[in-house]
Parts: structure tokens; sequence; C-alpha cells
């Protein structure tokens, strides 16, 4: 091992205290809803052009057993931004209502990642798709941490950055961009990641004497299917409809591809910083592809806990400290990028003694080459508080390199077992759930006991209407 490799390893195992000048800059781009297959360094025969992602690949490390939390966007940002399982935090976190207000994270209840670097003397910044919760002062990037933002809560028209609701909603008429201060943002017209990519490059100029952190979650590729050059005229009547001519793989590929045209702009600005080799830049996907989106070679996408549904992309570059090129097939999830921020930050310290973080620094996974034996568990929730709805449609575990899943059907309306070997099956084809049922009995016993220590199923403060589920708010 190189001698610059043993020197970050010490380094990282120890908790010592580390001045502004030593401390490292975190960028963390999330997008949503893209397929493990659309990226060329992770399917050569993918015909989308992103000469920046493949290049965080060959100058940093390519994952290629990395998970989300959760199978959809929600939730699993409910898992990065605490470090935990969304689980921990009530059943209710396991679901999305595509309502945040009702089920917002109070940051006086669940501190989050920007509110430990915050005390470590790191300046925070959220440009993107916050969408765990839009209640100013509460919920909101600025009760978490984050000084600096520019947030949409859902997903929006790309041009005209409202959401228009029905008349049955709670709160009619449309949301929009919001920034630091809660005050509302009008930049009508501009295509939205560039709103973003261009908040965060001025955010790296005017804190590049300091340590920082910029959570960039874009929304791209989520519908609406809305590429850069389409007109932003026609989407003025209806922001955020989805007409059938451009819902597409076509818009779709452009929409990728100028997301990579956004990610080089950040490296770029890095770069003209001279900040490059002291900045830890990691990429990866909120969920599995949409139905658009290639997850070549994994089973189903988006909303289901096979492979397709969870397995997603993550690319970590650390100029000059980590090995150029590596690839790694340790098994990762969301919740570990945010242990390793903590813990290269030195922020360690300020997590509550008795608070558990559900990720582990992966560091070690890189530079030591370690291999770990690891369980994971998954469990999605549909959630319609006004049809009455509540129940839990679809469950995953994984220990070493087998899985477990439960689906519930929908025309039987029973639950479906299946039982993958990982390692031989990663397109989960064979169901060994009958042919090795000791096997099935083994996984099921320690999901049953993953989730007694997982699984918050008695928070009081489920969810109360018109305000977000611990009374606070509107």
């Amino acid at each position: 091992m190189k001698l610059k490799y043993l020197i970050l390893l010490l380094l990282c195992m120890g908790e010592a205290t580390r001045s502004k000048a030593q401390a490292p800059n975190f960028i963390f781009i999330l997008c949503d809803d893209l397929g493990y297959g659309d990226l060329s360094c992770y399917n050569p025969e993918s015909e989308i052009q992103t000469p920046h992602m493949n290049r965080l690949a060959e100058e940093g490390v390519r994952f290629t057993q990395h998970y989300s939390a959760a199978p959809l966007c929600s939730p699993s940002r409910r898992a990065f931004v605490t470090g935990r399982y969304q689980s921990r935090l009530g059943e209710w976190a396991e679901s999305y209502t595509g309502i945040p207000t009702f089920d917002g994270l109070a940051a006086h209840r669940e501190p989050t990642i920007a509110i430990y670097l915050k005390k470590a003397g790191y300046k925070n910044a959220c440009f993107g798709k916050w969408n765990v919760g839009e209640v100013d002062g509460v919920s909101r990037p600025g009760a978490h941490g984050f000084d600096d933002y520019i947030c949409i809560d859902h997903n929006t028209g790309y041009f005209y950055h409202r959401r228009w609701l029905s008349k049955e909603d709670l709160f009619q008429g449309e949301r929009g961009l919001y920034g630091a201060g809660g005050k509302v943002i009008n930049r009508d017209g501009e295509y939205m990641p560039e709103v973003f990519t261009g908040a965060a490059i001025d955010f790296i100029k005017e804190n590049k004497k300091d340590p920082f952190f910029i959570y960039l979650p874009y929304a791209v590729p989520h519908e609406p299917m809305q590429g850069p050059e389409d007109n932003p005229a026609s989407w003025k009547e209806a922001p955020g409809k989805k007409p059938e001519e451009t819902t597409n793989r076509e818009t779709y590929v452009k929409m990728v591809e100028h997301l990579d045209k956004c990610i080089g702009d950040v490296l770029q600005t890095l770069e003209d910083m001279k900040i490059d080799d002291n900045t830890i830049v990691v990429f990866s996907s909120d969920n599995g592809g949409m139905h658009l989106a290639n997850n070549t070679p994994l089973r189903a996408g988006k909303q289901h806990l096979f492979e397709g549904g969870i397995r997603v992309p993550m690319l970590v570059r650390w100029t000059d400290k980590l090995p150029a090129g590596k690839t790694l097939s340790q098994p990762t999830i969301m919740m570990d990028i945010t242990s390793t921020f903590i813990k290269l930050a030195g922020a360690t310290k300020y997590v509550p003694e008795k608070r558990v973080l559900d990720g582990k620094d992966f560091i070690p996974y890189i530079l030591e080459e370690k291999s770990e034996l690891r369980e994971f568990g998954w469990r999605k929730r549909v959630r319609n508080d006004a049809a009455g709805v509540n129940f839990l449609n679809n469950e995953a575990y994984r220990y070493g390199d087998w899985k477990y899943v439960k689906v519930f059907e929908g025309d039987s309306k029973k639950y479906t077992e299946y039982l993958f070997d990982l390692k031989n099956d990663v397109g989960e084809s064979d169901n060994l759930r009958e042919t090795n049922p000791e096997k099935l009995d083994e996984m099921k016993t320690r999901f049953r006991d993953w989730k007694l220590e997982v699984v918050n199923t008695e928070d009081p403060t489920y969810i109360s209407r018109g305000k977000d589920q611990y009374g606070n708010g509107r």
C-alpha cells in the first residue's frame, strides 16, 4: 500500500481533531430514478453519453453492489440525511404519500448530517429536490443545519418550477422553488438543473477557503420528461404535465446527458478553485430506474425490492487520496455515505451517544480492500390516509450473498416469497424457495430479528393532518 494511502487510513480510523485546512470538502450528487445500466461505466452498451460520470469512475472508485435505502424517493432521502434506516423513524416513514408536509423530518426530533457537520465547522448547502418536509423552521433545510439552499419539495415542471395541486388537496394552488429564509424564488423559463448547478458553483467559490458540504439532489431523470432544449412556452399552461410525445426514452437520454454536463461544470469549478484534491465527490441515485430506465442486468425497477429497484450506481472520487479506476464489489448502502462524511469531518463526537447510525465508513473497504459480511433490510409501505389504506406491500432482506423478498400480489391478495443467491443470480431469475427451505427459514429468522431491532412500531406521532407528524407547522 502506498504511503499516502496508509496515512489517510490512519486519519480515517482515528477521531483526531482536524483543522479547517485539513478537513475535506464533501459533495454528494444524487440523481432521481436513474437505471443501473444507464451509465456506460456500468453498461458498455448504454447509448447515453456521460463522459464526466465516466471520469469519476476512471479517477475514483466504482461500487458495483451499492444500495439505496428504499425503492422510491422520499424514504431513501430520509435515510441519507438522518444516516438511519427510515423504519427507525416509525412505520410512516416507509411510505411516501406524495405530500411531504404531512410526513416531514422535524429537526428537533431527527437531527441530520448537516447539523453534525455544522458543529464541526462546516458550511452546508442543499440545492435540489429536498422531499423530506416542507415546513419552514421545522423540516426544511434551514432547520437541519444548511446555511444556504435553493430547493423544490416535489417533482415539478423543469422550466416552470411549480406543482399544481388538485382542488381536493388540502393545500390548493402552486408551490415552487424556495431558498434560505423561506423566500420564494422565481426562475421561470430556466432549466431547473441549471438553477441548482449554478447555485452549487457559486457556493463553492464563496466557501473555497473553508470546509463545506454540498448536498446536490437533482430531480433528473424523474418525470416529467422535459429535456434541456424543449420549448419552455409549451409547458407554461400546465407545468408538470407529461404530454405523450415527450414521455420517451429519447428525452430521458437527453436529460441524463445534460445532468452529466452539470456534473462536469461542478468538477471544473473544483479544479479552477484548486480544491479538487481535497474534495470528496460522491455520485449515486435515490432508487432504481423508472420505467424508461435501463436497469440491465437487474430485475424490475423503481417501486420494487428486487435488485432493479434498489441496487444503484455509486461513484466516489477523492483525488490523490483514493485509488483511481478501482472497482469495489463490497456491498454498501445509502447511509454509508452519511457515516463516512461524519467520520472524515471529525463530527462523530457530535452524534448523541445513544443514537444509532446504520451506515459504515466505506474508506477501509477501499484502502484496506476489507471485505465484510453485511445485512440490509428494506420495507415499502403503501399509504393513502384519505382512502384508509396502509399496508406493507414489499419487504426484502440481504445477508451476505443471500436475499429474501416478500411481495404482496394484488390479484391474489397474498404474499409471494422469493429466495435468491445473488452471487450466482444477480438477475434474480431462479427462486430457490422450494429447493432450499432451510436457507429460507434462516433468512426469515434473521430478518425477523433485524426488524425487531430496526423497525419502530410504537411512534405515537404517526401523522397529523395539516401539520408535520410531530404536530408542528401549519
